[in-house]
């Protein structure tokens, strides 16, 4: 669907946040995405197949708790000790995004499949403006993914919720999974807006629901329990353009057994602190 712009008319790429005439807010990219009626349509498709099933199964209660669960979710970065340190006490208060530090040869892309490769599967879902997303995940606990770093980084919603979207699932295991080559538009009706991250994860979820299902179970029916391993289901959070030091809300996260890195520990702690909470588990 092309967008006109609501100021001059001129037409408006997906990829751009302003008109390129007039330079008219557009909005974010990948918000517009989550937006177009067929993507909703498409998402409306598969939440009523869910709920279809879970009366079937006797579910429905369960999965409409665990759907108002999510609706409370928040996202997560899980960060390693050297990155927080470097986001936490650096000059620059923004985090600094896999992208960025290969394009400004800060970081060099790992020789194996991932790093190779996500380029394309992320364009693939976020066509061009891929490299502008900051990647979280949805959580229901201050655990996180723990395969991405120890430290599990809240963010706050109010910074984040107007220009962040949900997506079913890491994009490269997603385009994977539904043999989605490069080139190929992805499928439709697995992407939301932010406000709506629960209608999302109902559909993705409602087949790890039944009517023995409890409320302690949420957390890693979310987010799988294997939180250590790259094969960790969970739902994307894209996040547009830069987040700062000052969305942190949250951070909890072991006392290193190393000295050096409890030194780097209490300096995170004495950063942060004044405006966030830091829990020690």
């Amino acid at each position: 669907m092309t967008l006109n712009c609501g100021n001059c008319g001129a037409s408006i790429p997906q990829e751009s946040r302003v008109c390129p005439s007039c330079q008219w807010d557009a909005g974010f990219p990948n918000v517009r995405r989550a937006e177009k009626p067929e993507e909703v349509a498409a998402l409306d498709k598969r939440i009523h197949d869910a709920e279809v099933s879970a009366q079937a199964l006797n579910a429905s209660q369960a999965l409409d708790q665990f759907t108002n669960a999510v609706a409370a979710s928040r996202a997560v970065m899980n960060r390693r000790l050297d990155d927080l340190h470097s986001w936490s006490v650096s000059a620059s208060q923004f985090f600094a995004s896999f992208h960025s530090q290969v394009r400004d040869g800060v970081l060099a892309a790992r020789d194996n499949g991932w790093d190779e490769q996500r380029t394309s599967a992320e364009n693939t879902v976020n066509p061009i403006y891929f490299d502008k997303l900051q990647v979280a995940a949805l959580c229901l606990d201050d655990l996180g993914m723990t395969y991405y770093g120890a430290y599990c980084v809240t963010l706050r919603e109010k910074l984040i919720a107007n220009r962040a979207s949900v997506f079913e699932e890491n994009p490269f295991i997603f385009c994977r999974n539904h043999s989605v080559y490069s080139g190929a538009a992805p499928p439709i009706g697995f992407r939301a807006t932010w406000p709506n991250r629960s209608r999302l994860a109902k559909a993705k979820c409602a087949a790890k629901i039944s009517a023995s299902t409890d409320q302690k179970d949420f957390p890693a029916i979310l987010m799988g329990a294997d939180r250590d391993s790259d094969k960790c289901d969970f739902i994307e959070v894209h996040i547009y353009e830069k987040v700062g030091r000052d969305a942190i809300e949250t951070v909890t996260g072991p006392v290193p057994d190393d000295e050096d890195d409890r030194l780097l520990w209490e300096q995170v702690k004495r950063k942060l602190e004044p405006t966030a909470k830091v829990q020690e588990r």
